[in-house]
């Protein structure tokens, strides 16, 4: 009957619930392995996304992490871009790319800060807004 305390309890389950993909971390591995420098990008609460990559294990598998509620915009704002790209000292954009499933938030995101973009597509569905797209996450790096 709450619905500020069912959102609380709902955002303190979601940030304990942190489940990889089974080819996640040998994957992420290999990218850093081949000198790739890997980040996240992600929207979201803080407290509830820190939750979810902690409990992945998935953080030592990556440089960092750059959540929205901490940077003061979401994607695809192209200001989330230029926080995170001026956090990691304004490399060439040239030589970046974002991964992501979302074409709202990731690719868009990518395309507005003229980042090549990967949309992640299991599903076949079409779309002409990402720059490449793949069906199998464990085929990168070919598409970078």
């Amino acid at each position: 009957t709450d619905p500020e305390k069912a959102n609380e309890i709902y955002g303190d389950a979601l940030a304990k619930e942190g489940i990889p993909y089974p080819f996640t971390k040998p994957l992420l591995t290999r990218l850093r392995s081949l000198g790739y420098k890997l980040y996240i990008t992600t929207n979201g609460i803080p407290a509830t996304q820190w939750g979810r990559y902690h409990a992945s294990g998935i953080i030592p598998y990556v440089d960092d992490i750059f959540i929205s509620g901490e940077l003061g915009y979401s994607k695809p704002d192209p200001r989330y871009f230029e926080v995170v790209l001026a956090k990691l000292g304004n490399p060439d954009r040239s030589l970046c790319a974002i991964v992501g499933d979302s074409l709202t938030s990731d690719i868009q995101g990518g395309r507005n800060a003229h980042i090549h973009t990967i949309w992640y597509n299991p599903g076949h569905k079409h779309s002409a807004l990402p720059d490449d797209q793949l069906d199998d996450l464990t085929k990168l790096p070919l598409h970078i």
